[in-house]
């Protein structure tokens, strides 16, 4: 291959069940043998990767604070995901102000011999897959090649972690939100699904299991399990719960139809036409040939981007275009669209049918995260601060001082987690869907 790897605290990591960077160490043409493990394909084609690797130690080099297990792909080849504990542990810490983007003269000297690793690497992403909590730096070495580091801040987190006496994330800390019509979901730092508010289709019934990503639409919710399986749950006049089958990494959940993306980065939409004399637009569940990165399903179109950075919507033609421009992050609202761009500016468009004021006007500033509501959007800056727009008639744009990771606007309700942990809502209350539970 001509690359040297040197796990020196780390080697390069997937985040479990978010789409973060995959770093191939063998062809791209190579195929899987189906009677192996994952291990035993990964080792069968490049002689190593039977066993998981320690990425991170203590300061004293000798407890493992972080393994990384490896996994195949076949359009790939091997790949190393990161266990919970260390992905937890960096997602309970604030989220880092600064970290590396820069290439050094080591890692131009790795291009220079293998094309790539010029640039830094995301590692893990909050939740939402927004905000990078991690970065790989790469570097040279004549005897080995090119290895990659743990950035400082990552490390740090880890090792503070292990030596912490505050309690680890738990049922009473949140490593993911999301709004629906009159209710609300979010994961516990254990992974378990917790729904609050109105329940009128079983929507707030969240099945037991273990969670990644979750989602809220009109009367249903969505999930991935920690396996990769899409999970659905509530009920609304189309047929939304029938969910297809596959292993998923990402997962939204609309007003009559949801979207999920595949481990091989297909976007799949499910849900309208309903199974009635009602034709619809078929068209708002056929997504457009590519790989994608991120899908958001909004009422009547869909959203998402590519791994090019490209936005595609489709759906409803009056709503599901797009700005030129490249892309980090997309949300897919009923009248209208948000994104942020490649560098950090928030944008939105749409028809506006409800013409409310101010909605498609996005504040300046630079942002990591952003969700597009009926009447109101939401954001994130890079500082961590939580901005909200457009319509206030219920207090959903009166967004509570604090340090935030992850947002979400729903239709007259807001909420976000803290860089704490700690999950808040604000806004209408008719249901209860801005009590958060306390865990229990």
């Amino acid at each position: 291959m001509g690359i040297g790897i040197s796990f020196r605290f780390v080697s390069f990591l997937t985040g479990l069940a978010l789409l973060l960077g995959v770093f191939a160490v063998g062809s791209a043409a190579a195929q899987g043998d189906a009677q192996l493990s994952v291990a035993e394909t990964c080792f069968e084609h490049h002689k190593f990767g039977a066993q998981p690797v320690d990425v991170a130690k203590s300061a004293d080099g000798e407890t493992v604070l972080a393994q990384t297990s490896w996994n195949w792909h076949d359009a790939i080849g091997c790949y190393l995901t990161l266990d919970d504990d260390a992905l937890a542990a960096l997602r309970a810490a604030p989220a880092p102000q600064s970290l590396p983007d820069a290439a050094t003269e080591a890692s131009q000297r790795c291009f220079v011999h293998h094309s790539f690793g010029e640039k830094p690497v995301d590692v893990a992403k909050s939740a939402d897959r927004q905000t990078v909590l991690a970065r790989l730096s790469w570097g040279y070495h004549d005897a080995i090649g090119c290895y990659l580091t743990l950035d400082d801040t990552a490390l740090s987190t880890l090792r503070a972690a292990a030596t912490s006496t505050q309690p680890q994330p738990s049922k009473n800390t949140f490593i993911a939100i999301s709004t629906g019509d009159g209710h609300s979901c979010a994961i516990t730092g254990q992974g378990q699904a917790v729904c609050w508010g109105a329940n009128q289709s079983g929507q707030t019934d969240a099945p037991d299991g273990t969670y990644t990503a979750i989602s809220t639409g009109d009367g249903h919710s969505c999930a991935i399990t920690g396996q990769g399986q899409a999970v659905c749950w509530g009920a609304i006049p189309t047929n939304q719960m029938d969910v297809p089958h596959g292993t998923f990494t990402a997962i939204s959940a609309g007003n009559h139809l949801s979207c999920a993306i595949t481990d091989q980065g297909q976007a799949v939409c499910w849900g309208y036409p309903p199974p009635s004399d009602d034709p619809g637009p078929e068209y708002q569940t056929d997504v457009p040939d590519g790989t994608y990165t991120a899908a958001s399903a909004g009422d009547i179109h869909s959203c998402a981007i590519t791994g090019q950075g490209q936005a595609v919507c489709w759906g409803y033609p009056s709503i599901a275009y797009v700005p030129d421009g490249a892309y980090a992050a997309i949300s897919a609202g009923p009248t209208h669209s948000c994104a942020v761009t490649d560098q950090g500016q928030a944008v939105c468009w749409g028809p506006n049918w409800g013409r409310v004021e101010g909605l498609t006007e996005a504040p300046d500033g630079t942002y990591t995260a952003i969700s597009a509501g009926p009447t109101h959007s939401c954001a994130i800056t890079d500082q961590g601060q939580a901005v909200c727009w457009g319509a206030n008639d219920f207090g959903q744009t009166d967004v509570p001082d604090g340090t935030y990771t992850a947002i979400s606007a729903g239709p007259t309700h807001s909420c976000a987690i803290t860089d704490q942990g700690q999950a808040v809502c604000w806004g209408a209350n008719d249901f209860g869907q801005t009590d958060v539970p306390d865990g229990t």
